[in-house]
């Protein structure tokens, strides 16, 4: 999730989003007001919108833009105001007051950046800039019908994003001030304030349903909910949150249909798919779980070192193999954490979402391509415990 579509969601989730821009009026007021902004804006927009020139002199010249759909002159002029005065989106809402507060909206992830861009939406030069052409960004602003005007500077890490609630707060702060700019580092956050996605989505779940169903909507009903089920399951979704998003899947909306609101066999239904699906992910676990032994087992047969406790062991590049009569053991050499465990015939440890099976894969590849000749015929030693 890119920070200015993050943004998006956010005030689309809350109804905050407000189409701004004319694309006749702006693109008018940009070459009347911000005429060298807009002339250096040319060639970024050409990159992006192959017709982009010809749009631009169109309108400045009173032709209509002909055979562009609404979406894409949308996209265009929110593009454009970007790249002219620094506004990603722009959102309204209600201060203490009662009074409707227009407010643009710029994200950057870089800190170096974030002086120069207010000063830019203060219609001030920004570093190195000996021309005036910034002068007149607050009146366009106005001319618009924007109220203020707020850059947040983003970590562009997803589990250092702020929470919706913590973009919420500083958006709302700032509507509540007299300033009409503001810039507002939200890099520095505790835990508790940064965007936790799984809660997000288990607060929705409709959302977790179109989330989780889409890849899998050709299947027929019971197919795509028990996939989707699944899904959500692999990315860590509580099973109380999995059995809160099927209330929406087709299924479970004809039982309550039929049932007059009774949800009963609805319920029934969503708690038998759930198990349905926990079952088949922790039968693909164990199974993936003895493809990899099987490599591990390959791989002490073929480089592992007795110990003097008996064990075996060997030390690759990034992991560390390791077993005895009832153990089998896989430890990331960088941060020491175990990857895989096997004790007395359970499996202890392992995440399917790893990606050790892929490491597992690449290594069982190796190993077989590799000529006999290269082999050490005193290591090869079986050390078959731990299943």
């Amino acid at each position: 999730m890119s920070l200015k579509n993050g943004l998006r969601i956010l005030v689309e989730n809350r109804n905050l989003g407000r189409k701004a821009f004319n694309i006749d009026q702006t693109i008018v007021l940009f070459n009347n007001k911000l005429n060298q902004r807009l002339s250096w804006s040319r060639n970024e927009i050409n990159k992006i919108f192959i017709d982009g020139d010809k749009w631009l002199d169109q309108v400045i010249n009173n032709q209509p833009i002909k055979g562009v759909s609404e979406q894409v002159k949308n996209d265009f002029i929110n593009k454009l105001a970007d790249l002219v005065m620094a506004t990603d989106l722009v959102v309204q809402i209600k201060n203490s007051a009662g009074k409707n507060v227009k407010i643009a909206i710029d994200v950057t992830s870089n800190k170096t950046e974030l002086e120069d861009k207010l000063r830019k939406i203060k219609g001030y030069p920004t570093k190195n800039m000996v021309s005036k052409a910034n002068k007149n960004i607050p009146e366009v602003r106005t001319q618009i019908g924007i109220d203020k005007h707020l850059i947040l500077l983003l970590n562009n890490t997803k589990n250092l994003l702020p929470s919706h609630e913590t973009l919420l707060n500083a958006i709302y702060s700032f509507a509540e001030s007299p300033s009409v700019t503001r810039a507002t580092d939200l890099t520095n956050l505790e835990p508790k304030d940064r965007y936790n996605w799984r809660v997000e989505y288990e607060a929705d779940p409709e959302r977790m349903w179109k989330k989780y169903s889409q890849s899998f909507n050709t299947k027929p009903s019971a197919l795509l909910s028990l996939e989707a089920a699944k899904h959500a399951l692999r990315e860590n979704h509580t099973p109380k949150a999995v059995l809160n998003m099927l209330t929406q899947e087709p299924q479970y909306r004809e039982y309550l249909r039929r049932d007059g609101g009774d949800r009963t066999r609805a319920d029934t239904h969503a708690q038998g798919m759930l198990a349905k699906a926990q079952a088949e992910l922790e039968l693909a676990r164990v199974n993936d779980a003895g493809a990899i032994a099987q490599v591990i087992q390959m791989v002490l047969d073929k480089y592992g070192e007795p110990k003097e406790d008996g064990s075996i062991e060997f030390l690759g590049n990034t992991l560390k193999f390791s077993a005895t009569e009832s153990e089998m053991l896989v430890q990331d050499i960088k941060s020491g954490a175990i990857t895989f465990h096997i004790k007395d015939g359970q499996l202890l440890k392992y995440n399917p979402n790893s990606d050790l099976r892929a490491k597992m894969n690449a290594i069982k590849k190796t190993i077989l391509e590799t000529p006999e000749q290269e082999q050490n015929p005193g290591k090869q030693r079986s050390v078959r415990k731990g299943r």
